[in-house]
């Protein structure tokens, strides 16, 4: 699994949200090589510590989730499940 996070304003990293390598997209070619979910947030948690970005500071942080084929699966599996 590889993580990636950036810092930015909420219009630097929007534009970041939308290339073709979408959540989607993996989830619907069964020869995709990985699944990337990706989050837009202002909440922040680290080692124990968590809380919200100063509205006045207009950060926020993106998270990329890339996960290989066989993370992937399982993904798909909790995702698709069905729960009896």
């Amino acid at each position: 699994m590889n993580i990636t996070l950036k810092l930015g304003t909420y219009l630097f990293l929007k534009s970041q949200m939308s290339p073709s390598d979408t959540l989607l997209k993996p989830l619907f070619h069964a020869n995709a090589d990985h699944l990337l979910i990706k989050n837009l947030s202002t909440f922040a948690q680290y080692r124990g510590i968590s809380g919200v970005y100063e509205p006045l500071n207009s950060l926020y942080s993106l998270t990329y989730l890339k996960l290989n084929p066989d993370q992937a699966k399982l993904f798909e599996e909790k995702l698709f499940s069905t729960h009896t």
